[in-house]
């Protein structure tokens, strides 16, 4: 959370606030990752980020998925590094109107998966 906002805060957006809900819905799709070798958004079950979300119930109006996945050691520096080096990726962290994240990183099997659901409430 600390290194998202201070990326942020770069691009002179305000800080988002964490969320338990989106945190379940990004959990989801990192444990998804590390179980069925998933390195996309799309779900070994075919949910997208959107519905991941909608499951949790939180009611969003508009939202950003952002994933890293490493073998080896892996952490929260290195995920934020490689996201602003992907301007798609950098796009959703610099996206002022994006209010609240979820953001979770698990390890397992010598693989590092970090997900990060941002969304605006509607």
């Amino acid at each position: 959370m600390a290194l998202l906002n201070q990326r942020r805060a770069e691009v002179s957006c305000p800080a988002v606030t964490a969320d338990t809900q989106l945190a379940e819905a990004a959990g989801r799709h990192a444990r998804d990752m590390l179980d069925h070798d998933v390195r996309d958004h799309t779900g070994s079950d075919g949910s997208t980020a959107q519905q991941r979300i909608a499951d949790t119930g939180f009611d969003a109006s508009a939202s950003g998925e952002i994933l890293y996945w490493a073998q080896g050691a892996g952490d929260a520096r290195q995920a934020v590094d490689a996201w602003m080096d992907s301007s798609g990726h950098r796009a959703i962290i610099s996206d002022c109107g994006l209010t609240h994240v979820g953001a979770v990183a698990l390890t397992a099997g010598g693989e590092y998966a970090a997900v990060a659901d941002f969304a605006t409430r509607t």
